[in-house]
């Protein structure tokens, strides 16, 4: 919020008319600011996205179902 507050400010001081399209609000690293016609890229924000692991359960149950259906495929090859 106090970001947002700045870059408005910021964009006031340079002479600019902010036209409040809120795209300086959402949080984003980069961002297209009309008023400056330009795109903006905020210093100081890092986000990391972590993978998600999947639980050893699950895993383990769609790779013994993948088994299962290529030996019965197999298995129904070699019949014909």
């Amino acid at each position: 919020m106090i970001l947002s507050i700045l870059k408005e400010v910021e964009v006031q001081k340079s002479g600019m008319d902010c036209l409040d399209c809120g795209n300086c609000r959402k949080g984003e690293t980069v961002y297209y600011c009309p008023a400056r016609n330009d795109f903006v890229i905020v210093d100081g924000i890092t986000r990391i996205k972590e993978r998600k692991t999947s639980s050893s359960s699950s895993e383990h149950e769609r790779t013994e179902r993948r088994k299962k259906l290529r030996r019965e495929r197999g298995s129904l090859r070699g019949a014909s």
